[in-house]
């Protein structure tokens, strides 16, 4: 969905003649911090061929250090591909596990790691990955699986470069990286909020208040069981009784 789209649909559900870049700026942004703080979730997964990553690692003896991403919410799993060894699911460690950098291996600070694994850490903003040496020496490639954060896009038009609407096609440049499936939500929270604002209508208010709330819930809903996803909760166990 892009700022153009969103435009349109404000104007057209509620036919007000009030928005602003900067009120639409403040819209979006409250609507963000609402659904984050709802539970919104939306998947991504990087590689090494990522843009976040290519041309950025440090390579070192059986340990590679990536920037990590500015817009990582959870981290999901890091998986590493070997050559000879295959995928290995990498565990995570916190940076007070005493594992982490206390072993002396070819003349630099090692975690302690069991023979076919590997793990990650994060220190401040860099990515610490170590894998065992049966794992081999070269890391072919890895799939780092995130839940991001819903923010703002970084080209979203100030007030000096729209004073007014007069542009309507620069718009479609400004996408909003939001899930399909919430779009109807944001438009429900916009009408709400230009209502509140500049209408004062308790009626209105209310009914995209309600809309949106709804709306909202029901989608986290529908959508929880895949977000969520764990093979061990869906495994039905049959207790036996007693004969």
């Amino acid at each position: 969905m892009n700022l153009y789209d969103l435009y349109q649909r404000i104007v057209e559900t509620t036919g007000l003649d009030v928005v602003t870049i900067g009120s639409l700026r403040t819209s979006v942004a409250n609507c963000f911090a609402d659904l984050t703080s709802r539970g919104y979730k939306i998947f991504t997964e990087l590689s090494l061929e990522s843009d976040e990553f290519k041309d950025k690692a440090e390579v070192n003896y059986n340990m590679v250090i990536l920037p990590m991403p500015k817009d990582v919410r959870k981290v999901l799993y890091l998986r590493l591909y070997f050559p000879n060894q295959g995928a290995v699911l990498a565990t995570r460690y916190s940076l007070t596990n005493k594992r982490v950098g206390c072993a002396w291996l070819n003349g630099a600070f090692r975690s302690a790691i069991e023979p076919g694994q590997a793990i990650f850490y994060i220190k401040g903003d860099k990515l610490y990955i170590e894998w065992h040496t049966d794992c081999g020496e070269t890391l072919e490639n890895l799939e780092f699986g995130y839940n991001k954060k819903l923010s703002m896009p970084s080209n979203f038009p100030t007030d000096e470069q729209f004073k007014t609407f007069n542009n309507l096609e620069a718009l479609k440049d400004c996408v909003l990286d939001i899930r399909p499936e919430f779009e109807d939500a944001l438009v429900f929270y916009s009408a709400y909020f230009y209502y509140a604002r500049f209408q004062k209508d308790s009626d209105k208010i209310n009914h995209y208040l309600s809309q949106y709330k709804y709306y909202v819930e029901d989608i986290l809903h529908e959508l929880s069981y895949e977000d969520d996803f764990n093979e061990e909760d869906a495994v039905i166990k049959i207790e036996e009784e007693d004969y």
